[in-house]
């Protein structure tokens, strides 16, 4: 079924699209309603340190 393939799985947060930016991008992708968002990835570490993403270069 077509619906279990997560390739047919989109997400977006049409709230956030008037605002969205280079600063708040992260924030845009790390929303709670993206299924695609790894809460245990190098990003979400660094965002909940508040540190800059410049830490993972």
């Amino acid at each position: 079924m077509p619906q279990d393939n997560p390739l047919w799985i989109s997400w977006h947060d049409s709230n956030w699209i008037p605002i969205l930016n280079p600063a708040n991008v992260m924030e845009y992708f790390s929303e709670k309603s993206n299924p695609f968002y790894d809460r245990t990835c190098n990003n979400e570490i660094v965002r909940m340190q508040r540190q800059t993403l410049d830490l993972l270069k």
